[in-house]
């Protein structure tokens, strides 16, 4: 997915530069300060973006908001019409959610709500604070991990993993790390809201390995996985 996203940027950028480069040698009249121009800075990262693992909602919505917003600056439609839309369109954002995580969803979504249902896990909590969780020597069954306007790190580098868990982390204005020891699987779930998760584990799935399922959720803060 990486390298078609990587691709589909090269091409964007090569086709700029082959069109700027005839404008300049006069061989076409075409400009790319057409009206409406800045609204494929919307339109087109939602697009290449739909080619990178996770949750697709959001790209699709920003998606159908660039064309609607280039449409509008064509006078093609009318922000009168577009006012009279933004019902049916929350209404269709919310649909569109729904279908995308609860009745689609993706292996990892329905193998996190199995886990999730089985017991409730232990929370932590760094409100305005730092925190450190550290599982040595025991065994590790799950977490819940919140961070608000603080840090709070879950150290399972000697813990006892026997079986696939799952760990939610959610940062808000704040920071989560989870170090997860050699010989685990990672798969990751993630919702960023002006935030991200930084997966530093990616690499070949180790076959028969339990796995550790992260869930995060971001809004204006980072969830690392180390």
């Amino acid at each position: 997915m990486k390298k078609v996203r990587l691709t589909l940027w090269a091409l964007l950028f090569l086709a700029i530069g082959v069109l700027l480069g005839a404008r300049a040698l006069n061989l076409t009249t075409f400009s790319p300060f057409f009206e409406g121009w800045w609204t494929l800075f919307i339109i087109v990262p939602c697009f290449i973006d739909l080619f990178k693992p996770g949750r697709k909602e959001f790209n699709i919505v920003g998606i159908i908001v660039g064309v609607v917003l280039l449409l509008c600056c064509q006078d093609i439609i009318t922000y009168k019409i577009i006012v009279k839309l933004i019902p049916a369109v929350l209404f269709f954002i919310i649909g569109l959610s729904i279908l995308i995580r609860d009745v689609i969803g993706t292996k990892t979504d329905r193998v996190i709500r199995n886990l999730n249902k089985e017991k409730p896990f232990t929370k932590y909590d760094a409100s305005f604070s730092s925190q450190s969780v550290d599982f040595d020597g025991k065994e590790f069954k799950g977490v819940n991990l919140s961070a608000t306007f603080g840090d709070i790190k879950c150290n399972l580098q000697n813990a006892f993993i026997n079986g696939d868990t799952v760990v939610n982390a959610r940062a808000t204005f704040g920071g989560a790390t989870i170090i997860i020891p050699n010989g685990v699987n990672v798969k990751v779930k993630s919702s960023s809201i002006f935030g991200s998760t930084v997966n530093k584990r990616n690499g070949n799935d180790i076959i028969g390995a339990p796995t550790v399922y992260v869930k995060s959720s971001c809004f204006f803060g980072t969830v690392t996985i180390q």
